[in-house]
């Protein structure tokens, strides 16, 4: 009967995306996941730790961030008549940026600290390959037309206010260097600005948790885990999803589930899974 209830279990969290397992023996509360709380007594369970967290303190009003403009509906983010910063690209970015042209906003300008693509494949980027090269959406096509542009390599250095209020931002021009940006001297820039988007994605999992569980991680705080067994370096412990292999795409994290499920059934029975095996490494063309 336990088997049974594992693998309903397993399967169920096959189809979540990016989660970090606990095989504990506890009954974890919904606000009361210590680590030592989660694997101290005589019931297994699984817990499950949420993979996305922007650490970006709200010091100033206008500080939003970009998901809580998205899903707004109250006016507490509306933009309309504000000049707008957009930090950051991509999805986020370009979405952040559509949505504040739509609210009536009076000017946005969006930074990207990134080099900007070149417009064809470079001789490192052959097909097949993802093409990364220089694409414009909707979005910020309607910015430009309306006059805003998007700066790249610049990076912002502090935020400007008033009170609580947000009234400015102060920026550098960097350069890319062996993989990292450098500033460049003299290249300051003060911008004036009523509310700021923070666009700028995933910086890692919750410290906090990986640090009770004593999780190696990589140097971007990723938690590593073995390549057959999907185990962290601490026994019990799967991590799947962005906590395991940085920022992508959601496809990835859905496969990663379905493997650990597979790995977890692995170990909670001592027998091979009968579910199914899921490739997680890129092919090598």
């Amino acid at each position: 009967m336990k088997k049974i209830i594992y693998r309903s279990l397993l399967l169920m969290l096959s189809i979540l995306f990016g989660f970090l397992i606990f095989l504990t023996q506890t009954n974890v509360k919904q606000n009361d996941l210590s680590s030592q709380k989660v694997r101290s007594t005589s019931s297994p369970k699984a817990g499950i730790e949420a993979k996305t967290e922007v650490d970006a303190k709200k010091e100033t009003k206008g500080r939003e961030e970009a998901i809580a403009l998205l899903n707004s509906i109250s006016e507490l983010f509306v933009a309309k008549g504000k000049k707008v910063i957009v930090i950051g690209g991509g999805d986020t970015g370009s979405d952040c940026i559509g949505t504040s042209m739509r609210q009536g906003a009076t000017s946005v300008v969006n930074f990207e600290l990134l080099e900007q693509p070149p417009n064809q494949r470079g001789v490192d980027n052959p097909w097949p390959q993802w093409s990364r090269i220089m694409r414009v959406s909707t979005s910020v096509e309607e910015m430009q037309v309306m006059g805003g542009e998007v700066f790249h390599e610049i990076m912002t250095t502090r935020f400007i206010g008033r009170g609580k209020t947000v009234t400015g931002l102060e920026t550098v021009k960097v350069k890319w260097v062996d993989g990292r940006p450098e500033k460049i001297e003299e290249s300051e820039h003060i911008w004036k600005c009523d509310l700021v988007l923070l666009a700028m994605g995933y910086l890692g999992p919750r410290s906090e948790l990986v640090k009770q569980c004593g999780c190696e991680t990589d140097l971007r705080s990723n938690i590593k885990t073995d390549p057959k067994t999907r185990m962290s370096s601490v026994d019990g412990v799967f991590a799947a999803g962005d906590c395991r292999r940085g920022q992508s795409l959601v496809v990835w994290a859905i496969s990663e589930g379905r493997e650990i499920a597979r790995c977890v059934d692995t170990y909670l029975t001592g027998a091979e899974s009968l579910l199914p095996k899921v490739r997680l490494e890129p092919f090598v063309y």
